[in-house]
């Protein structure tokens, strides 16, 4: 949760920041995916708004700039958790080519 806080003062006191907004949609897509905080709550529908708020945050970074590899990181689990699994692959593999070197969507793609 303190990632997340640090994140959005961040994109709080630099709207224009292409780094803090791509970090926050995969920072609240990863608290959903993995039943963090708010996430990990019982109750039906826990943890919905983290996915709204993770596609608002990524459509503020992709308005700076689309092709960020972290923000595609965060389009690619966005789209997986919501049922549309072979766009996250692909969003996963637009990642790896825009930044080769990036493990973590490189960890993320299925194998052929």
């Amino acid at each position: 949760m303190a990632a997340r806080l640090a994140l959005e003062e961040a994109a709080h006191l630099d709207p224009r920041s292409l780094r803090a907004w791509s970090q926050l949609a995969t920072c609240y897509i990863s608290d959903y995916k993995n039943r963090w905080n708010e996430a990990g709550k019982e109750e039906i529908g826990a943890g919905q708004d983290l996915v709204r708020r993770a596609r608002e945050a990524l459509a503020k970074a992709d308005e700076i700039d689309p092709n960020m590899a972290q923000s595609r990181y965060a389009e690619g689990f966005i789209r997986c958790v919501e049922g549309m699994h072979q766009e996250g692959y692909e969003a996963m593999d637009r990642a790896t080519r825009l930044d080769p070197s990036f493990a973590a969507a490189h960890a993320q793609k299925p194998i052929n």
